[in-house]
């Protein structure tokens, strides 16, 4: 049964009384062909309680679920232009069968707008597939807690100023975080991104002043991927501040470098370790050292054991 009607039936409803109010999915799966659009004010919020464990996304089951039956290419919840303040997306879990360029969470409508626990999947059959985004920040000042993601190609594309993301958790991603274009004072802190193809936080073309702290990169825990790196600054990214990351390579395998630099005026604090709770930079016993190809960058106290094959400088 497409539960689609039903549910925007409900949203339109709501957003016409004085106080928009909540929108109260039941226990199970809802079926949605086409975009969820939410109002101003508004809240969506799933039944069930609320799991805030850490680890692999795919084991975290919300009582109520979207399930996208729609184009691979589609939006399955998007949020208003319509207004000022934003609107709560909260206790739910969305699965998007299989989206290609399509996008589980669409926040360009208007900025102010919570996520909080959440499970967004993209599964697809297997853990080598990655495709579509998990959630798409082009407003201002959003907040993103608790929230779970797997299997996109993309976890958070934000692309624009001053969002706060808490606790984000990525498995099986291409990329974990993407900060695109001349934004700046996004903050991300806490969470964990694991067996990542590419990049675990990905700095990108101009954007500057943006805060990461607390994260933990394992990008490739199961040894299923074994490209992926941890940082990227790249095309100019400036001025962006990194403290108490830790890079993890649970295969002791060459996986990719920790952090590569393409960037200036950037700051890295970052614990380099394999299952020995150390760092080696050569290729048999450690991911390769990083890279720094930009200016007046400084990667700052590496706690590390150097491997032969390679050094790693405390300053870029």
């Amino acid at each position: 049964t497409d539960d689609t009607a039903a549910i925007q039936t409900a949203i339109t409803a709501v957003s016409t009384a004085t106080q928009p109010g909540i929108i109260a999915l039941p226990l199970g799966d809802c079926v949605v062909s086409s975009t969820l659009t939410i109002q101003e004010g508004q809240t969506l919020r799933g039944a069930g309680g609320i799991n805030r464990g850490s680890g692999n996304p795919d084991t975290v089951k919300y009582p109520s679920r979207i399930l996208w039956r729609g184009a691979a290419t589609g939006t399955i919840i998007a949020v208003s232009a319509t207004g000022n303040n934003g609107a709560r997306i909260e206790r739910l879990g969305i699965d998007g069968n299989g989206l290609t360029t399509g996008t589980a969470i669409d926040l360009s409508g208007v900025g102010n707008n919570h996520l909080l626990d959440l499970e967004l999947t993209n599964y697809q059959g297997d853990d080598t597939s990655n495709s579509g985004t998990g959630i798409l920040v082009s407003t201002i000042t959003n907040r993103i807690e608790n929230v779970s993601i797997s299997h996109f190609e993309t976890g958070v594309n934000i692309t624009n100023n001053v969002n706060q993301l808490y606790d984000v958790r990525g498995w099986n991603l291409s990329r974990g975080i993407l900060i695109n274009g001349s934004v700046y004072g996004n903050s991300i802190v806490g969470g964990t991104f694991e067996n990542i193809k590419s990049w675990g936080i990905d700095i990108h073309a101009l954007a500057y002043s943006n805060v990461i702290t607390n994260v933990d990169l394992h990008p490739s825990k199961t040894g299923k991927h074994l490209h992926g790196g941890g940082i990227r600054f790249n095309v100019s990214s400036r001025s962006n501040v990194f403290s108490g990351v830790i890079f993890v390579d649970e295969t002791q395998t060459t996986v990719g470098v920790p952090v590569t630099n393409n960037g200036w005026m950037n700051s890295v604090a970052v614990t380099f370790a394999n299952t020995l709770g150390q760092y080696r930079g050569d290729s048999t016993s450690g991911p390769a050292a990083p890279s720094y190809q930009g200016m007046e960058n400084l990667l700052l106290n590496p706690s590390f054991e150097q491997g032969s094959g390679s050094t790693v400088p405390t300053s870029w």
